[in-house]
Formats: structure tokens, sequence, C-alpha cells
């Protein structure tokens, strides 16, 4: 047995302690059933008026909707003009009207602008463009662009230089709904890296420059000998757009020297819809092993999308390669180098 041990002089903490854990325990449950309780009534709470908020606005629009429908389809409307209408109820009509616009063109577009207009949401977004508020910034350009009025091109142009990458890039959505080719370049520019700071997504700087019809091509083609190579893919990409095959000698050339895989993709898909049969030994030769994967399968799509007869051999001949690829057990890929370079697995047969 071990020898026991009595405190000559016991503290008054030894007695309390066992009583203090005890109490500081059941106060930290205490707090936090509470914060659990309030996390679910807030959860609750929050269900309830989205809920509300959903079927008020179901409430204002049912009238309404008959009127903004026939004006979306370019007719008359039946019955008289809804009265003045409280700012709620004028925001929440603004939101439908925005959602219409995106859908229709031509004097259905003018009729629901003007209702913008009466409800002073142009002139009001015409000011937002100078918040402090990022999100009303992006708002801003967003309703300008929803106009379709060019006049707004150089306001929106100038937000193409925001501090803010989301309303830097429905500046530019919003440039290519309004399809003003005149800031075609501003547009190509703006997925540049600044300063570290990251540019306009490309797919959202093709797409505005796609809707802005043909008259992008001498951009474009500026954009092709662009230093950036954000740029030139931009420009490789909207170069495949119908109408611009006076630009496939550059694609052509940037492809066979371009320094960047991206941009040799996107060249190679462009050739594929623009090109003839002057392309298909450039891409015949970038089916190479050596060549990156993303430009083999960009030259392969080309190759498929030309259709050209002289194409399918070169096909055939990847497909032949492919079939001839040893199969390596999964543990023992990639294989080994054994001793005088030679491999220290044998490849498994093809079932």
């Amino acid at each position: 047995m071990l020898p026991s041990y009595d405190d000559p002089s016991p503290s008054l903490l030894d007695d309390l302690a066992p009583e203090i854990a005890s109490g500081v325990l059941t106060a930290s449950l205490w707090i936090l059933i509470a914060a659990i309780g309030v996390l679910v009534v807030v959860m609750i709470w929050a269900h309830v008026a989205r809920v509300s908020r959903g079927r008020r606005i179901e409430r204002i629009l049912e009238p309404l909707r008959p009127r903004l429908l026939a004006l979306a389809a370019d007719e008359e409307p039946v019955g008289e003009a809804p009265g003045k209408l409280g700012r709620y109820r004028e925001r929440v009509v603004d939101r439908a009207v925005l959602d219409l616009l995106g859908k229709v063109r031509g004097g259905a577009a003018t009729a629901l602008v003007d209702i913008l207009d009466r409800h002073g949401t142009v002139q009001g977004a015409l000011r937002g463009v100078r918040s402090w508020s990022a999100t009303t910034r992006a708002r801003s350009a967003q309703v300008l662009g929803a106009t379709r009025r060019t006049e707004y091109s150089p306001v929106l142009a100038g937000m193409i230089s925001d501090r803010d990458r989301a309303v830097r890039s429905t500046a530019v959505r919003a440039l290519g709904v309004l399809g003003d080719a005149t800031y075609a370049d501003a547009v190509l520019r703006s997925v540049r890296e600044v300063k570290g700071v990251s540019g306009v997504p490309a797919y959202v700087a093709a797409d505005a420059l796609l809707a802005m019809g043909d008259d992008v091509r001498e951009a474009v083609r500026r954009g092709l000998d662009d230093p950036d190579p954000g740029v030139r893919y931009v420009a490789a990409t909207v170069a495949s757009r119908g109408g611009m095959a006076s630009l496939l000698p550059r694609v052509l050339q940037l492809f066979r020297t371009d320094r960047d895989e991206r941009v040799r993709a996107a060249a190679a898909r462009t050739l594929g819809v623009i090109g003839d049969g002057r392309v298909i030994d450039d891409l015949g030769r970038a089916l190479a092993p050596r060549e990156p994967a993303a430009v083999r399968l960009a030259a392969a799509t080309a190759l498929g999308e030309l259709g050209a007869p002289a194409g399918v051999p070169l096909l055939r001949s990847v497909l032949t390669a492919t079939a001839a690829w040893p199969m390596w057990p999964p543990e023992r890929w990639p294989p080994s180098a054994g001793p005088a370079g030679t491999s220290s697995s044998r490849p498994c047969s093809r079932a």
C-alpha cells in the first residue's frame, strides 16, 4: 500500500475548487443552450420574413403583371395605368422590369425603360455610379446597361477602372448589352492585371465583345498583338465570330508562335471555326505528344470542326498512338526507372 499524506495546513481554496469548477461548467452549458436557442429563433424569423416578403411582392405585382407582360410583348396594355405608387412598390416594379428587359428588344424595351424613367430609377443609377458602396455602383451599371441607350456608354466605360472587380465586370457586361463597339478596346484591356489586382474574367470580356457584333474586328486585330496574354486569349476567342475570316493569317501565326498555352488553344479553336485547308498541317503538327495537352485537345477539336478529309488520317494516327500506349497498374504508375534506365515494371496487357 502507498503511504497516505495529510496536508498539515489545508487551504480553503482546496475545498472551494470543485464547487467553482462545477459552477463554471453549469454556466457555460446554459450559455451554450441559450446561444442555440437564439440561433434557432433567428433562423425561423429569417424564413418567415423571406416568405412574408415574397408574398408581399406577389400581391404588389399581381394587378400589374398583365400590363407589364403586354408591354413586354409590344402590345397595347388593357385597362388604366396604375396611379402613383409608393417607393417600395416602385422598387418592386423596377426589379420586375429589369428582369423583362433582359428578354425583349425594340419598342417593348423602350416602353419598359420609360417605366424606369418615370420612377427616377435611371437618374438614380447615374448618381449611384459615384456611390461609396460597390453594390450600389454595380447595381447602377446594370440599370444603365439595361436601358440600351448608348449615351450611357462613356459612364460605363469609366467604371471599367473601378477599384472593385465585381463593379468592373458588371460595367463590361452592361457595355455588351449596349452593343457599343466604340469601347471594344477598353473591354479587351479590362482583363489585364494591374498592380497585382486581377482584371475582369476573360469569359465576361469575350461575351461582351461577341455581343457588340462585327464592329469589334479592328479592336480584336489589335488585341491579337497585345503584350498581355489575357488580352490575346480573349481576342483569339472572339476572332471565331462569323465575319472575321480576314483575321485568319494573324490567328494562324499566333497559334504557331505564341508562348502561352491558353492563347494557342484558343487560336486552335478559332482556326477550326474560320479556317480552311491551309491550317490542317499546322493543326496536325500540334497533335504531337510534346505539345501541351490543352493545345493537342484544341487542335484535334479544330480538325473535327473543319471536317476536311485531309484531317482524318491525322486524327486516326492519334487514336492509333493512344491505343498503343501501355497500361500500367495503378500502384506502379508512373513506372520507376530500373538499372540502366530500364523500367522496373512491365506493362500489363489490355483486356
